[in-house]
C-alpha cells in the first residue's frame, strides 16, 4: 500500500470524524511494516470498479476483519483507497510510466 495514499486517507478519514479505523496510527507518522514508501512501488492499478466486490469478499474473512467492526463503517467513503492496488518489482525492468510515476499495466509489452 502506498505511503502517501496511506497517509492522505488516514488524515481524510480524521477529517471526517472517523477516530475508530487504523486506531494508533497516526497520519503523519510512522506506517508500519504493511505500507511501502512510494520510491519502492512500481505499479498502481486502478480497480475502483471493483472496491464494493472487494469489501464485500473481506468481509467473509472474518478471522482477519471484524465485519461488524470499525473498518467497514466507513467503506463507502473513506475507504476508497482500497479501489488502487500497488505493486512493488520482484525482478525485471519496469514497463512505460504514467503521468503519476508508476507503471499502470502490469501485462504491458508480454
Amino acid at each position: 500500500m502506498s505511503e502517501s495514499k496511506t497517509h492522505d486517507s488516514i488524515r481524510q478519514m480524521r477529517e471526517a470524524g472517523d477516530t475508530e479505523s487504523f486506531e494508533g496510527m497516526d497520519p503523519d507518522g510512522e506506517m508500519g511494516p504493511f505500507i511501502t514508501p512510494d520510491d519502492q512501488i512500481a505499479a498502481c492499478v486502478d480497480g475502483s470498479e471493483f472496491v464494493h466486490a472487494k469489501m464485500e469478499a473481506l468481509k467473509l474473512h472474518r478471522t482477519q476483519v471484524d465485519p461488524d467492526g470499525p473498518f467497514f463503517a466507513g467503506a463507502e467513503s473513506g475507504h476508497a483507497f482500497w479501489g488502487e492496488e500497488f505493486y512493488v518489482p520482484a525482478k525485471g525492468e519496469r514497463g512505460s510510466v504514467s503521468e503519476h510515476g508508476f507503471e499502470t499495466d502490469l501485462f504491458a509489452g508480454l
